[in-house]
C-alpha cells in the first residue's frame, strides 16, 4: 500500500534526523521521540462504507494527527481522507516517550463538527526492524455520520409575466372579421342613420 511506501520514507528520514540530533546532543534530557504508529483500514457508519472525502484523525492526550486547516500548504501535514470506503496515513507520534502506553482515539469530520470511532489503539513503541506498532491495520465504526455544512438554496428568478396590450395587426392569432360581415355592418348603419333623419323631419312637420 502506498501508506507502507510512505511510512519507508518517513522513516529513513526520521533515522537521519535521529541521529543528528543524538550526536549534536540537541536533545540534554536523554528522551529520544518514539517512532510513529501509522493507521489504514475501512470505515464504516452505522454499517455501510463512509462516503469519500470523509477526514480521518486521531487524538493522543494533547496531540492531534493530520487535520485540513485553513491556508495549509500541499504536502505539509497531509490529511487523511476516505477514498473507497477506506482511509490511510493516520500519523501518531508525540514528541516524547511519556505517551507511550496511552490510548489513541479516533474521529471523523467533514470539517464542521466531528464523531468518534468505536475503536481505539493504544501508542507502542514501534520496531523499525520489524515493523512491528510502524504499520497498523484498524477498521473504524462509526455510530453516525458528521455533521456536514449546508448547503446554500440558489435564489429562484420569478417567472416572469406578460403585459395585456392591443392586439398587433396581422396577427394570426386575432380573429379576423369577413368582408361580408364588415360591408353589412356598415349597411346596417346606413340605414339606421336614414331612419333617423326620417323620424327628425317628420317630428319638424308635425310642428
Amino acid at each position: 500500500m502506498r501508506l507502507r511506501l510512505t511510512g519507508l520514507g518517513l522513516l529513513v528520514v526520521y533515522v537521519v534526523a535521529l541521529g543528528a540530533l543524538l550526536g549534536a546532543g540537541a536533545r540534554q534530557s536523554g528522551d529520544i521521540p518514539p517512532f510513529p504508529n501509522n493507521f489504514e483500514g475501512r470505515v464504516f457508519i452505522n454499517g455501510q462504507p463512509a462516503p469519500d472525502g470523509m477526514e480521518i484523525f486521531a487524538r493522543l492526550d494533547r496531540y492531534q494527527s493530520n487535520v485540513a486547516r485553513p491556508n495549509t500548504a500541499p504536502g505539509d501535514r497531509p490529511i487523511a481522507l476516505v477514498e473507497n470506503g477506506a482511509y490511510e496515513n493516520v500519523k501518531v507520534q508525540p514528541l516524547d516517550s511519556s505517551s507511550l502506553g496511552r490510548t489513541i482515539t479516533f474521529y471523523a469530520t467533514f470539517g464542521r463538527g466531528e464523531v468518534q470511532a468505536q475503536e481505539t489503539a493504544v501508542f507502542v513503541q514501534a520496531n523499525p526492524q520489524t515493523f512491528e506498532g510502524l504499520f497498523n491495520v484498524l477498521d473504524l465504526n462509526f455510530a453516525e455520520a458528521p455533521a456536514q455544512a449546508t448547503p446554500t438554496p440558489t435564489p429562484v428568478p420569478p417567472t416572469p409575466t406578460s403585459t395585456p396590450g392591443l392586439p398587433i395587426t396581422g396577427d394570426p392569432s386575432v380573429p379576423q372579421m369577413s368582408r361580408t360581415a364588415v360591408l353589412a355592418g356598415i349597411g346596417a348603419l346606413a340605414v339606421g342613420a336614414a331612419m333617423l333623419v326620417l323620424i327628425r323631419r317628420r317630428n319638424a312637420l308635425r310642428d
